[in-house]
């Protein structure tokens, strides 16, 4: 269930947030990085939203990835915002900086369009790219905060890996939205609410 708290302009959270996520990542994190315009919050009615996301990759051998990933959040009626390139989009850390090594958490934060509150949903694809494009995802933490919306926190379990062949699927979804009711209606869940139905027990 996700948690809420009474919500602050977006800039006011960037100070809070970051430093939370540079403990629990165990890294530096560029403060603010692309976020000095507080998303808009102020600005003649603006519909922007930040999102900040917490990756944990798995600590199995060869869990990193170098591949693209992209993310996709919903709330419950599933409209949906689309981050085509989770690292160019919202990459917090240092320039150089690997994404989504074994063992790590990472961190990045963003603006965009507002869904509908609360986000629960949420859809994890890789392009299969580059020289280790298997990944193993353990789970997503996401923090969302908008100008009509409270801030909330939600956790979303994957323990999958997102690989090409070998029983395994480039792309992962998690309903928590109506969690007893199945998959969302498309054709990616396997009807226990829990996306592509990969148990995440195999290892490359």
């Amino acid at each position: 269930m996700a948690a809420t708290i009474a919500w602050k302009p977006l800039y006011f959270l960037l100070p809070f947030l970051l430093p939370f996520l540079a403990y629990s990542t165990g890294r530096p994190i560029i403060e603010g990085a692309g976020l000095e315009q507080g998303c808009g919050v102020g600005s003649g009615g603006s519909n922007h939203c930040l999102y900040t996301l917490r990756v944990q990759t798995g600590n199995r051998v060869n869990a990193g990835t170098d591949s693209k990933i992209s993310v996709t959040l919903a709330g419950p009626d599933h409209v949906r915002y689309h981050v085509p390139n989770l690292e160019s989009w919202g990459g917090l850390m240092w320039d150089g900086y690997n994404y989504f090594e074994r063992g790590y958490a990472d961190a990045f934060a963003g603006c965009g369009t507002c869904i509908t509150w609360p986000p629960c949903w949420i859809r994890l694809t890789s392009d299969g790219s580059g020289s280790h494009p298997g990944w193993f995802v353990d789970f997503v933490e996401l923090w969302a905060a908008g100008p009509d919306s409270q801030c909330t926190k939600h956790r979303f379990d994957f323990h999958v890996w997102l690989a090409a062949g070998g029983g395994h699927h480039l792309t992962a979804v998690r309903d928590n939205c109506r969690p007893h009711t199945g998959n969302n209606g498309d054709g990616d869940g396997d009807g226990n609410g829990n996306g592509n139905g990969v148990d995440g027990d195999e290892e490359k």
